[in-house]
């Protein structure tokens, strides 16, 4: 059938001449397709954000994610030389030295992870704006002994948080048998066995976590860990005069941190025998006066100098709720993450020089 068909449909196209053939052209012209370019779209990309817990004092990532969240624990240490050397003071996070009667001074060493304390010595007993400062951390606190004038403010004050070491708080503390043997006086050969803290503190049912409405970490630390320089002038090396003691820094260029000297000599940790490091150092002054007892008081609050990374940059300082610095603008100022020292010391006490030569002051 299908040959019959087509020489029939050649004839009847000749025969009907132009009027078939248009109609033919019409019927078979085909419109091109039209085809249309679909990009793939890329897939989003998606960013997770990766909780990294950090110590609360120094603002680095924690070792120890348990600690996270934890309180932190605040010893007192003799500073002076019968004391020397200390054991346990290069391991902790904050410490605080702040003159005491007789011109010494005497040191607040803090410990973000409370799991990973050392034992301290030789553990010294309190004055009173100590756990003054501890409180602005939620920190436990920890000591030997008080004068009787400041034990009922200790007790309002502290509560379960203080742990003395006259009564043995959770059989903690000790006598440093190889200090007595060599005649060290009694009053500087206390021990704090910080590494059955944890332990002992749970087993009396105590409070481990800061309180709901602390903030993340105790300072406003600048967002990474890269240094960030002052806003102000280079300073190398620092001289506080506590007068009677004094406290001196080296900035070291290979570890971008202050090295400390105790009274002209490098301040080590006897645990470690390494210096005193620190990335942040705080030389603050005040008025300071003495009571009637004979011990120091001072206002929570003046001026100072915030030292890193090799610069300085002066500042106000408030003890509040916690402890905060200030631009010369009065906002709170960020500083480096890292370990710091705050030394506390009597108007027109602190010095620093751009270069790291001895006498530069």
């Amino acid at each position: 059938m299908k040959k019959l068909l087509i020489p029939l449909f050649v004839v009847l196209v000749t025969t009907l001449g132009t009027g078939v053939g248009y109609g033919y052209y019409l019927h078979t012209q085909q419109e091109e397709p039209v085809i249309e370019e679909v990009l793939a779209e890329e897939p989003e990309e998606i960013i997770e954000e990766v909780h990294i817990p950090v110590n609360f004092l120094t603002g680095l990532p924690l070792d120890n994610e348990e600690a996270e969240g934890k309180r932190p624990v605040a010893v007192m240490v003799s500073n002076v030389w019968a004391s020397m050397p200390q054991n346990g003071v290069g391991s902790a996070d904050i410490i605080f030295e702040i003159p005491v009667e007789g011109g010494a001074t005497r040191l607040m060493a803090l410990f973000g992870d409370m799991s990973a304390m050392p034992i301290v010595t030789p553990v010294r007993s309190a004055r009173l704006y100590f756990p003054v400062f501890a409180q602005g951390f939620d920190a436990f606190y920890a000591y030997w002994g008080s004068h009787p004038s400041i034990m009922g403010q200790l007790d309002s004050m502290l509560g379960e948080s203080r742990f003395d070491g006259a009564i043995n708080t959770g059989g903690l503390y000790g006598r440093d048998e190889g200090r007595l043997a060599a005649g060290v006086p009694l009053e500087h050969t206390g021990i704090f066995d910080g590494t059955r803290f944890k332990e002992e503190a749970s087993e009396m049912g105590i409070r481990l976590d800061r309180n709901e409405d602390s903030p993340e970490t105790a300072f406003l630390f600048h967002p990474d860990d890269k240094l960030e320089k002052p806003k102000g002038e280079e300073a190398k090396t620092i001289h506080i005069n506590f007068s009677g003691t004094t406290a001196d820094f080296t900035f070291d260029e290979k570890t971008r941190t202050y090295l400390k000297d105790f009274n002209g000599v490098p301040h080590m940790d006897g645990a470690t025998d390494e210096q005193l490091a620190f990335t942040n150092v705080f030389a603050l002054e005040t008025n300071i006066w003495v009571n009637e007892v004979g011990h120091n008081e001072f206002e929570f609050s003046g001026e100072g100098f915030y030292f890193s990374d090799g610069a300085v940059q002066r500042i106000r300082w408030e003890k509040r709720d916690r402890l905060q610095f200030f631009d010369e603008a009065g906002h709170e100022i960020q500083i480096n993450r890292g370990k710091t020292y705050i030394g506390i010391t009597h108007l027109g006490g602190v010095a620093f020089a751009p270069g790291n030569q001895e006498g530069e002051y």
